[in-house]
């Protein structure tokens, strides 16, 4: 058993407003899983990403948000008591579309890897495709072609710089 007293823990200030960690390996691998605490100021919006390999589940505890994902062409306004679940690839954004600030609880796993997270934007700075020349856009649904199969290794070669 163990038990961890986070509330005297700091907020790691973002362009969106802050997010707590509750959760942390000390043995330098990732837990299985992870929490967090998410803080949006009005009208704020996170950074536009998927996850390789997490799953999320994202509980509103204050406020209103609309969760967002571009290239699956869905929005959601979620308010205090609704659970989003998301799986690994589903692309997403939160903005706060109240008046106060609101808050989430993050829930991820596997827990926190760095190079898990493929950001396609961050505040101020949007990307209206997913990058790489490898997708279609004459579909509805973005489609991958070439010999790339995946949206992680799509992710891949954007991450090295290598259009398939």
């Amino acid at each position: 058993m163990k038990i961890n007293n986070n509330s005297n823990s700091d907020w790691l200030t973002t362009l969106y407003g802050g997010q707590r960690l509750l959760t942390q390996s000390d043995t330098g691998m990732p837990e299985q899983v992870d929490l967090k605490l998410l803080r949006l100021h009005s009208g704020k919006s996170t950074s536009h990403h998927f996850h390789l390999h997490r799953k999320s589940w994202f509980y509103v505890l204050s406020g209103q948000v609309q969760a967002t994902s571009r290239f699956n062409h869905w929005q959601q306004q979620l308010t205090p008591g609704d659970l989003l679940t998301l799986d690994a690839g589903e692309d997403h954004f939160f903005t706060n579309i109240g008046a106060t600030e609101a808050q989430i609880l993050e829930i991820g796993s596997p827990g926190h890897m760095s190079r898990d997270k493929i950001p396609f934007s961050a505040p101020g700075r949007q990307c209206p495709v997913p990058p790489g020349r490898f997708w279609r856009h004459d579909q509805p649904c973005k489609s991958l072609i070439a010999e790339v199969l995946s949206r992680e290794t799509a992710s891949h070669c954007h991450v090295s710089g290598v259009d398939a």
